[in-house]
């Protein structure tokens, strides 16, 4: 498949079981060819942010130490054009505006 087609999607996620649910689900998608980059680490995704290397970044807001709004914040403020989702799990809708 030619490369305009693939999606290239950089995941944020500490957690395996939920990049092994993303990937299945994004290799089973008709029609698209995913290419995804998982990090778990902060330092690794605000580098790879700031790259614009990515289509778009799943972003948990779960990150250990810190959270997806403070790599958020820090990513655009490094340069960062990435359209980004943030999810929150949280069931906090303060947390999701």
């Amino acid at each position: 498949m030619e490369s305009a087609s693939r999606i290239k999607v950089l995941l944020v996620e500490r957690d395996e079981e939920n990049y092994l649910i993303l990937h299945d689900l994004l290799r089973s998608a008709e029609g698209r060819v995913f290419d995804l980059d998982w990090v778990t680490m902060y330092g690794v995704a605000l580098a790879r942010l700031c790259e614009n290397q990515y289509d778009v970044c799943l972003l948990d807001y779960s990150l250990g130490n810190a959270n997806g709004l403070d790599l958020l914040r820090e990513a655009i403020e490094g340069g960062s054009k990435t359209p980004t989702i943030l999810l929150t799990e949280k069931e906090d809708l303060t947390v999701d505006i």
